[in-house]
């Protein structure tokens, strides 16, 4: 994979309108918008997240933290993209504050008890609730 990410124009004929290169990882596994600003964000097999100025496609921040590949990551929808929320094959969901670039929050399984309330392999999707900050997660 070249790791290029290409953004498209819709109206015209899907006219290729800017191409960013310069995202310094492996295969990547996700892109997502922010929801009212120019931004965007991807990661994969490097264990980080980029954040990305869409406009001039300058990286903007990296969060680090992840222990395996990071599958998903979505801008928080009750705080208007105030935070990051991302899941990965470590089996770890995370949220990050983009302006400090650390993370707040790390959810994942401890111990070895006979209840399982986390998961126990890696976490390929999750969905964030539009009004409340509640997570629906998928193994």
């Amino acid at each position: 994979m070249n790791n290029f990410l290409r953004v498209w124009d819709v109206q015209n004929n899907f006219a290729l309108k800017q191409t960013i290169e310069n995202i310094p990882q492996e295969d990547l596994n996700f892109v997502e918008w922010h929801h009212s600003a120019p931004v965007l964000m991807t990661g994969g097999k490097d264990f980080m997240i980029w954040i990305v100025n869409a406009i001039n496609g300058k990286i903007m921040a990296n969060l680090i933290g992840h222990e395996e590949e990071v599958m998903r990551a979505h801008f928080t929808l009750e705080d208007r993209g105030k935070h990051i929320v991302s899941s990965s094959a470590d089996k770890s969901i995370r949220v990050w504050s983009p302006l400090s670039q650390e993370c707040v929050m790390t959810l994942r399984s401890f111990g070895t008890g006979s209840r399982k309330e986390f998961h126990d392999s890696q976490i390929l999707c999750f969905a964030l609730h539009p009004d409340m900050p509640v997570v629906l997660s998928g193994d």
